[in-house]
């Protein structure tokens, strides 16, 4: 991956040593988690959860029936698009299953333990009680998380089977992803690979597609990873199954990701969802179960978060700065180089922090965190 930073970007470096052996798992003291413990560990969840359980800086919005009041749940104001105000009840019971399988606290002592179980929830309501919902509140609800600050859209809904795609809502879709918020769409329960099953999820190749080990989930090449959907939560449908449920699963294991790379953008939390999932037979892109605990190792997370060094990449002007090598993280101590390389009509003027002097070579050992920045002026 050639790795370009323009104007006002700021690039994370991650350094860290890689892990001898698996950790221990971190088993929490929540009273719901012993029944969820058996989908918990064949995902690695128990395992990533001894580097990071979460961040509250870190938002996943839950786009559904809403979510009923709870302790177990840290929110940030939400939005009601039905009746276009900020109350989101959960007449139905399906948003709170969703959001409570992503992100209920973690080692409370009341509830669940969310998979994300630090991160907070950002409920958007766009359904009722018989659960049914217009593809145009979709859209106006995927709009309305990603301008109010979501870091991931969870979207646990689907589109009858032979019904066209909806423009607007896989604009919105596109929107949310070029914005940098990853976007996780169920596969759908009609045991189809034909692709018109559920377009909303077939015709959106850019977000993360969710299928599960049950027959009557979808699958073939249009379903990009496998997920446990046993789940059992509370509300008034405490365990919906389906791929609802192993999609909010997956949600919570891109928030673990991005508690540890904020920088992580939605094409590589795919990527690295696929690439790190455990071999199994079952009919999705990955060929198999995704594995938290190997996707936030990839991601950059840790045992010791005081082994992770950062290297803040700033670009004063119009230029780009490269680096090498280029590797996802790196062993502290690894010696990287980076380019300073000046657009038309400007030239690369001195580097400023870490990195000094007017060579547009810097070479910079990552054994603390630092700052650097590439300044570059216009050319006479």
């Amino acid at each position: 991956m050639r790795l370009v930073v323009a104007a006002s970007t700021v690039l994370l470096l991650l350094a860290a040593p890689a892990g001898a052996g698996l950790p221990a798992p971190f088993i929490p003291d929540d009273p719901g988690y012993p029944v969820n413990e058996p989908s918990l560990i064949s995902m690695g969840v128990d395992e990533a959860w001894s580097l990071t359980q979460g961040d509250p800086a870190v938002v996943i919005a839950v786009i559904d029936s809403g979510t009923a009041p709870n302790p177990d749940f840290d929110f940030v104001p939400g939005r009601n698009i039905l009746d276009d105000d900020s109350s989101t009840p959960d007449q139905n019971g399906h948003g709170t299953a969703m959001a409570a399988i992503a992100a209920a606290q973690i080692d409370n002592g009341i509830g669940v333990a969310g998979i994300c179980g630090r991160c907070r929830i950002m409920t958007v309501k766009i359904s009722g009680a018989d659960d049914r919902h217009l593809n145009a509140d979709l859209a106006a609800g995927i709009n309305w998380a990603v301008d109010h600050g979501a870091d991931v859209i969870n979207v646990s809904r689907f589109m009858d089977r032979g019904l066209p795609a909806y423009a607007p809502l896989n604009a919105a879709i596109a929107r949310a992803i070029a914005h940098g918020v990853p976007v996780f769409l169920c596969a759908g329960n009609n045991g189809s690979s034909d692709p018109a099953a559920n377009v909303l999820a077939s015709s959106n190749p850019k977000a993360v597609r969710v299928g599960n080990f049950y027959p009557e989930s979808n699958h073939g090449k249009w379903v990009d990873v496998a997920a446990d959907s046993d789940f059992v939560t509370f509300g008034l449908r405490p365990a919906p199954g389906g791929t609802s449920s192993a999609t909010a699963a997956v949600s919570g294991i891109a928030g673990l990701m991005l508690s540890c790379n904020p920088a992580l953008s939605p094409a590589e939390i795919k990527q690295i969802l696929i690439s790190t999932s455990n071999p199994a037979d079952v009919d999705v892109r990955a060929h198999g179960e995704v594995n938290a605990y190997k996707a936030v190792m990839r991601a950059g997370c840790r045992e010791s978060p005081a082994a992770i060094v950062r290297l803040m990449v700033h670009v004063r002007g119009h230029g780009s700065v490269t680096r090498r090598p280029d590797d996802d993280t790196y062993n502290a101590g690894t010696v990287v180089v980076l380019r300073a390389k000046a657009q038309p009509h400007w030239r690369f003027a001195r580097w400023q922090g870490v990195c000094h002097g007017r060579r547009a070579m810097c070479t910079v050992r990552l054994s603390q965190s630092g700052v650097t920045t590439a300044v570059f002026r216009r050319a006479r």
